[in-house]
């Protein structure tokens, strides 16, 4: 991992940016559950974006790839979806 880590400290740069603007617009806009559901979409939709471009720049992409990415991104927006009912 510390190889990965090393090699790739740019793409989880951005990763980690994306993360901490999700949770500070995510809490920012408290009271407002519709701009959260949104951040929430968005946020999903980033990370499986952010997965698969990282994909493609090592040349391992493929179908398992691309549907891990996007089962995941698919439970992060629903456990968030669902965190604001």
């Amino acid at each position: 991992m510390k190889f990965n880590f090393n090699h790739h400290k740019l793409a989880y740069a951005v990763l980690l940016i994306g993360i901490g603007i999700f949770l500070f617009y995510f809490f920012a806009v408290w009271p407002n559950r519709v701009a959260q559901r949104l951040s929430s979409l968005i946020f999903a939709v980033f990370y499986f974006l952010w997965g698969i471009t990282t994909h493609i720049k090592t040349s391992r992409l493929n179908s398992k790839v691309i549907t891990e990415y996007f089962a995941v991104s698919l439970l992060i927006g629903l456990l968030l979806f669902l965190i604001t009912i």
